[in-house]
């Protein structure tokens, strides 16, 4: 690739900025790189495997997260629940069939 090539690469990048379409900067920089790097080389020499391996630690991380706090939201869901129903049950204007399904 030539230095033209990869210049004018970045004169358009530099256009994009002035203009303040910063979406087309990034697309204009990413064609440059993109141009320069061989990815598919990189990828083969194993750049990018840490990036995968924190996503997958990533989501491991949240559903334990998810798993271990089970018991907690199920006690503040309960709680929820029966503060919900004291407060259903406290109007003395309640339908008595109302009531007996709250209560029971």
């Amino acid at each position: 690739i030539s230095q033209e090539h990869t210049s004018y690469a970045v004169l358009r990048a530099r256009d994009a900025y002035d203009q303040g379409a910063y979406s087309k900067l990034q697309e204009n920089l990413a064609n440059m790189i993109k141009e320069k790097v061989d990815v598919a080389v990189l990828q083969a020499a194993g750049f990018g495997e840490r990036g995968l391996s924190l996503q997958r630690a990533k989501i491991e991380a949240l559903a334990r997260l998810v798993e271990l706090s089970g018991p907690m939201r199920a006690k503040v869901l309960f709680a929820l629940r029966e503060g919900v129903k004291d407060c259903a049950l406290a109007d003395p204007d309640m339908w008595v069939c109302a009531r007996r399904r709250f209560e029971g």
